[in-house]
């Protein structure tokens, strides 16, 4: 749950700093926005794996044990699904 959180956190600060990048809040050049936008695109594809492997997990896990995973992973704002985008 905390690798997904924390790939979560990178791909919305590089998402933030894309957004300022490319309507003109921060002077950037066209490398600067590629390089923000691979940094998104790599965060949201390590969220989306951490996800995947959240709902393996629970799957696999006994009973008792899927909740407090589901648990974990709601807190640290990964649904566990990897349908999610």
């Amino acid at each position: 749950a905390r690798a997904c959180a924390a790939a979560a956190k990178q791909a919305a600060t590089a998402e933030r700093a894309l957004l300022t990048c490319a309507f003109g809040g921060e002077p950037c050049d066209d490398e600067a926005r590629q390089r923000w936008g691979k940094a998104s695109d790599d965060a949201r594809a390590a969220a989306r794996a951490a996800e995947r492997q959240l709902a393996l997990a629970r799957t696999a896990a006994p009973e008792g044990l899927r909740e407090a995973i589901a648990r974990d992973a709601a807190a640290a704002g990964c649904a566990g699904d990897e349908r999610r985008d």
